[in-house]
């Protein structure tokens, strides 16, 4: 059966402050006021502490798969623009680059939001994706992206909301 308690959290409850039920049994004191504390302040070792110092731990990135791709993303440096042509071809004749998808493969998927499509023609801030290249490593990968051509069409944008 639950009981009216007037104190919160060791204290007085305050005037227009709602009573607290708590299933009876409960304490809101997690502990005596006078333990002694062990853990904050104190030096615990981390299980994994060792492999991360010395250099032997392993991280997603080290993982490497039988034919694993690498991706990467070319960024508008627009804080608003309108692509109106982009060539991914020679992107796409390097070797090693097995896919490169843009706003002109017209994708009917979203991003968040349903009004955010997935490369957007038309762009709405600084490092809004453009296109995205998948290749056999990250330098081919990143080197893909140089060979995309795209023709920006700035258009105005606001820098204050006031």
């Amino acid at each position: 059966m639950p009981i009216r308690h007037t104190e919160a959290l060791r204290g007085e409850t305050k005037k227009g402050k709602e009573q607290i039920e708590l299933a009876e049994g409960s304490d809101l004191n997690g502990w005596d006021d006078d333990a002694a504390l062990t853990i904050v302040g104190q030096p615990h070792p981390r299980l994994e502490g060792s492999d991360k110092v010395t250099g032997r731990a392993r991280y997603a990135s080290d993982t490497r798969l039988p034919d694993q791709l690498f991706g990467r993303i070319l960024h508008s440096p627009y804080p608003h623009a309108r692509i109106r042509h982009i060539d991914t071809s020679a992107a796409a004749a390097l070797p090693g680059v097995h896919a490169v998808i843009s706003s002109a493969d017209q994708l009917d998927v979203t991003f968040y939001k349903e009004d955010s499509p997935i490369f957007a023609s038309t762009l709405r801030y600084v490092g809004d994706e453009v296109a995205a290249v998948a290749a056999e490593s990250e330098e081919i990968a990143e080197d893909a992206l140089r060979y995309i051509v795209v023709d920006y069409e700035p258009l105005p944008f606001v820098t204050d909301l006031t």
